[in-house]
Order: C-alpha cells, then structure tokens, then sequence
C-alpha cells in the first residue's frame, strides 16, 4: 500500500493506518494546551507498551549466523596477568575480533577485542584478551581461534529458532543459564554437530550474547528467527510495524493527554477530562487483544507446542528415518 505525505509516495504497511504525525494531530486536538513534545513522548510511550505487550508477527526477522573456520596456525606466547598475545608464523586479521581463543582446556576461553592502548596495536603477530590471561605465562604453544560466541544485532528481544544447516535440525535454543552448560561441560571439550545455543552475560555494549555449543570449529551457516525491538516513532512519516494499529496506539496515548493540566483543557471540563481518560484506558486494552487476536490469525502463537518434541529427533532426518522413535532415540521417551 503506499500513501503520499508532503507530495512524497510512502510504502506502509497495510494494517497501520496513520503515521507519526498523524497520530500527533489526533492526540493533539483532545488536549490543544499539551505542549507538542510531550504528546510526541506520550504515543512513543504507548507504542512501547504496544510492543511489549506480546511478539507481534511484524517484529519477526530472519538472519543466519557464519561460522569461520577454526585458526591454529603458528604457534602463541602468553605472559600472566597480560591482555597482548604474541603469535609466531601467524596470520591474524582484524576480522579476528569477537571471536574467541583458547590454550588447551585447562584455561579459560577468552574474546579477542580491539587492543587497548597498553597493547600493540592488533596485526597479523599481535592479539589482545578481553581479561588477562590467567594461566602460567608460556613462550611458544598450539592455541586455537574459533567463534561459539555472537551477538545477533543491537534490537533483539528474544531468538526463537535457530537450524543447524548442514544436519538439517533445529538447535534447541535459549538455554537460559550459562551455569547450566558449564555443570554439563566446563571445559569445553565436546566436539562436534552444534546442537544448543545458550544464552550468555551481554556484551560490554549491552548486545545479547548467545554461546553455540559445541562450539563450530569450520565454516557453517546456521539460518535464525528473532523477535526484535522496533525503532522509535520519530520521523513523521513513520509508520508502525505490521498488524500493529495506529489507532491502538492512539487510544494508550490519550488517557496521558487528557490528564495532563486538565483545568487548562479549553475543550473539557475537569471531570469530563478523567472520565474520558478512564474511557480510553479501557478501550485500549479491548482494542489490545482484538490487535492481538488478528495478529495470531496471521502468526499463529497462541496455540501451545513443544516444537522441541517434532520431528522426535535433533539428530536430521536421516536419523529419524532410519531409528524407531518408540525407543528412546528422541531424547526424551524412555
């Protein structure tokens, strides 16, 4: 569908009705005296509401993460209670940042980051440690870079699948404790098909991490769907995200407008102003669930399934072929 705003031809979603600067001038008109930033304040507060209220069909997107393969070429020296690594034969690249190295599995695996200035700058013999290196110092060993690590984007709300690509199952996702995977695993040492992702601390930038286990070690795709956090209304020609309704958005904002100084209301008296309020919140919220209800018509979400349990294996389909499901191959049937 597209709409002209200021002679400009928009392409909007079909369910969204308004923009940003039609929604002002609809809550403007119950409250002339609001001052227009405050109201612009009030519909983004409401839109935030609207988001929050459940994963709307419109904040899914799809991505992939690419594995690299895992670099052990050369060999590393590494001094206690240091960031810098100094590799020997090694051909380190920038793109080398974010993933992560390890020494054996007595020690922990650290991220590589750019160098701070106490470090050298990073380049094809030179590394930095997001913490020291807590292990004994070492002048030439084996190490291994790899990414079991990664950040799926700035606006991710919650990751809701993710496929193992080259054996064809779904991973099982979201994990919710770190300290869950370190009681089974501490070490790292499993090899192998990634089959779970974990979550992890967020970034230093406040990015949600995730950790695939067991760790991919060769270049791999593995296809995801995410629910996101849209963008702020703050442009006026913005529209809203799919099936989500600018009069809904509306209808959470005007209870804040028509409270606000409602003595200087030159359209309402004070008791008309409350009374309304209280009007508005309460159509609001039917309003709410009808949006919802017509959302889960077009991505279904209110019917419970354990997708975990289908197609009864996540070891692909050549597994489930070929193995009897009736007897336990399914990891949950005994």
């Amino acid at each position: 569908m597209s709409v002209v705003v200021n002679n400009q031809v928009l392409t909007q979603p079909a369910t969204t009705q308004l923009n940003f600067r039609q929604m002002q001038g609809e809550v403007q008109r119950w409250n002339v005296n609001a001052p227009p930033q405050m109201v612009k304040r009030w519909i983004q507060n409401s839109y935030r509401r609207v988001i929050d209220f459940r994963n709307w069909y419109g904040l899914l997107q799809k991505g992939q993460i690419t594995s690299p393969q895992a670099y052990t070429t050369g060999q590393v020296a590494v001094t206690q209670g240091a960031t810098s690594v100094v590799g020997t034969g090694t051909s380190w690249t920038l793109n080398m940042i974010g993933q992560q190295f390890r020494i054996g599995f007595a020690f922990p695996i650290y991220t590589i980051i750019q160098p701070p200035p106490s470090d050298p700058p990073m380049d094809a013999t030179h590394i930095s440690l997001d913490i020291p290196w807590g292990g004994p110092t070492q002048a030439q060993t084996g190490y291994q870079i790899f990414q079991n690590i990664y950040s799926l984007g700035d606006r991710v709300k919650y990751l809701l699948a993710m496929v193992n690509q080259q054996q064809g199952f779904r991973l099982k996702v979201n994990l919710s404790h770190p300290d869950i995977l370190n009681t089974y695993d501490a070490w790292r040492t499993q090899t192998g098909w990634t089959y779970l992702v974990s979550s992890q601390p967020p970034s230093p930038s406040g990015q949600i991490l995730y950790e695939l286990y067991p760790a991919p070690t060769f270049l791999q795709s593995f296809p995801y769907l995410v629910y996101t956090q849209p963008q702020d209304l703050e442009q006026d020609t913005d529209f809203p995200v799919t099936l989500v309704r600018a009069d809904v958005i509306v209808l959470g904002a005007l209870p804040d407008v028509l409270r606000f100084q409602p003595k200087n209301n030159t359209g309402f008296d004070v008791g008309t102003c409350l009374k309304l309020a209280d009007d508005f919140e309460k159509k609001h919220m039917i309003e709410m669930q009808k949006m919802s209800d017509q959302d889960n018509n077009a991505y279904q979400m209110n019917l419970i399934w354990d997708f975990s349990r289908y197609p009864l294996t996540t070891y692909g389909a050549d597994f489930a072929q070929s193995h009897d499901v009736s007897m336990g191959y399914d990891g949950f049937s005994s």
